[in-house]
């Protein structure tokens, strides 16, 4: 299970309303399907403490003011491989037992339907799913899964059974809380003269570009207040892309890719830092993981080591953990919203560009894969 062991991938949401008194009745009115009830077509339903518990009480649902449930999505499919082998297998049949020399298309119909109706009544569904977590005294809804369509699915969902209204904390969304009706005027950073305009602005990607110029040229260090000092490092495998000229990626991954001509290359070509694997620590405490910086998504982030071992304990040890994280890693977001969007702006984006232009001396050779 992602919250109390292994590595998490996960998006952050804020909830601005308290939970509804009933929120496990209202999860158990939108259960998952019994297995032996699920068709032919996909549904989405919750479970409690894994894909298979249908039963929603603080015993299987909550642990200490937390609450986890997981989102599941069934559906009973027959493989199509099989499907196809079995499908040919009955049409020869029927040409050898009917001296047929083929078999029309309407006949291949009816003997596809059948052999699907006589599958599936053997077929036992498939399930996936992935757990959430609401931490109600911060206020925030963890839902742990990197694909954003899951993450949608899991969300309407939440907002149909629950009534509640989850705010994505991404770039855009965050820059909208903090500058308001401001945040629309925000400008892509240009890092050379000859970069042309972008028609959209990504502001996690001149983020998570300002991180890695950080890391390098300035301090790397920071301090959020009550939580002390923290720093970060920025490496490989490194994901560039820019939305003109047919919005071209490229992935530098071997050796050291912060220092290669390659990375280098990229940046003065105009290409952002979409995806970087990152390390912020406290002390002995570290988190690592790669950063979606589209959504601010995090990718199999590795927790620091914990000293409980009891299931509970070591649940609550690892949601605190997260809090510390998220703390520290959106007083960076900030610190760059202050950089770039006041009067420091025009200042900022000199040392960027300065940090661009001595680069060369320091890179060294590695390879690169431009993704088509």
């Amino acid at each position: 299970m992602a919250f109390d062991n292994g590595p998490l991938s996960f998006c952050v949401y804020r909830l601005d309303e308290a939970l509804p008194e009933n929120i496990l009745e209202l999860f158990e009115e939108s259960a998952a399907l019994p297995l032996n009830q699920v068709k032919d077509e996909s549904s989405n339903g919750w479970t409690a403490r894994h894909l298979l518990e249908r039963i929603f009480t603080e015993e299987t649902c909550m642990i200490e003011d937390y609450v986890q449930v997981h989102f599941r999505s069934s559906e009973l499919k027959v493989a199509a491989p099989i499907l196809k082998a079995k499908c040919a297998q009955v049409e020869f049949q029927t040409m050898q037992e009917e001296n047929l020399s083929g078999i029309n298309r309407k006949r291949k119909k009816e003997i596809k339907e059948n052999i699907i109706d006589e599958l599936l009544a053997e077929t036992q569904p498939t399930i996936k799913g992935f757990p959430l977590v609401i931490d109600p005294t911060n206020k925030l809804l963890y839902v742990a899964t990197s694909s954003a369509k899951s993450a949608d699915s899991a969300l309407a969902l939440l907002v149909e059974s629950t009534g509640l209204s989850p705010i994505p904390l991404t770039p855009q969304t965050y820059m909208s809380e903090q500058l308001g009706s401001l945040a629309s005027s925000y400008d892509s950073i240009k890092l050379t003269d000859s970069q042309e305009e972008a028609g959209e602005t990504w502001p996690g990607r001149d983020f998570l570009t300002w991180l890695w110029y950080l890391s390098e040229y300035e301090d790397a260090e920071f301090t959020v207040p009550d939580l002390g000092v923290f720093a970060f490092s920025v490496d490989g495998p490194l994901n560039f892309i820019t939305e003109l000229n047919g919005a071209r990626e490229s992935v530098v991954k071997k050796g050291i890719p912060t220092l290669s001509p390659e990375a280098d290359s990229a940046l003065k070509d105009g290409k952002k830092l979409k995806t970087a694997k990152i390390a912020i620590a406290r002390g002995d405490d570290t988190w690592t993981f790669t950063l979606d910086a589209d959504f601010f998504c995090f990718k199999s982030m590795k927790l620091p080591d914990g000293t409980e071992f009891q299931y509970k304990a070591r649940f609550i040890e690892r949601l605190e953990s997260l809090f510390v994280f998220q703390e520290a890693f959106f007083s960076l977001f900030k610190e760059f919203l202050n950089r770039f969007t006041g009067d420091q702006r025009t200042e900022n984006i000199k040392k960027m560009r300065a940090w661009l232009s001595e680069r060369e001396s320091n890179v060294i050779r590695t390879e690169v894969f431009d993704v088509n």
